[in-house]
């Protein structure tokens, strides 16, 4: 029943996120409206963006931290894709002098964090996971990727839906079309 309401949840972010959501349905933006500006987002671009933002919010709770950022819990942090790209931004730093960096390298998953891609090829939205002994709910279905940059020998796991490790990761290894669809939780280190 729960990973069914994930499923739903994923093919509804799949429509708000290629605008087939219900026309003059943007949410607004609010406190990040000027973040989304900087990264060169126009209003209809901003709403489809705040759109996928709170789909992940309901399923996956957390706190809105910037107008691409969600952070889920101590330790892990989920950013999304702007509109019509196809690797995550860091909007929160000044390093533009518009607050906007630019798209970050394939191979760009922060040191001592295990990231998982929404899409294969390290791209799509990505959930950094930092602390070990914390185990996040993996929202995604389907095929994506991830990157281990914990520190060298730290094993990550992959577990299915009754809590079982389906996979284990050493540090550094990256895969770059991995089926998240048994993939219920990950534990990255």
């Amino acid at each position: 029943m729960a990973r069914s309401l994930a499923i739903v949840l994923v093919a509804g972010l799949a429509a708000v996120s290629t605008g087939a959501g219900a026309a003059g349905a943007a949410p607004a933006l609010g406190k990040f409206a000027s973040q989304a500006r900087a990264a060169g987002l126009d209003s209809a671009q901003a709403g489809v963006l705040q759109g996928r933002v709170d789909a992940y919010l309901r399923q996956v709770g957390g706190v809105q931290t910037a107008a691409n950022e969600i952070r889920v819990g101590d330790g892990v942090t989920l950013t999304l894709t702007l509109p019509g790209e196809q690797r995550v931004r860091d909007l929160t730093s000044g390093a533009t002098g518009k607050g906007v960096v630019a798209a970050a390298a394939p191979r760009d998953c922060p040191s001592l964090t295990f990231c998982a891609y929404r899409n294969t090829d390290l791209t799509g939205d990505r959930i950094d996971a930092y602390h070990c002994y914390i185990v996040y709910n993996m929202p995604w279905y389907g095929y994506g990727s991830w990157a281990n940059n914990q520190s060298q020998g730290t094993l990550a796991r992959l577990e299915g839906q009754n809590g079982g490790v389906l996979y284990y990761s050493f540090a550094y290894e990256q895969y770059y079309d991995f089926n998240w669809g048994p993939i219920w939780y990950i534990d990255p280190c």
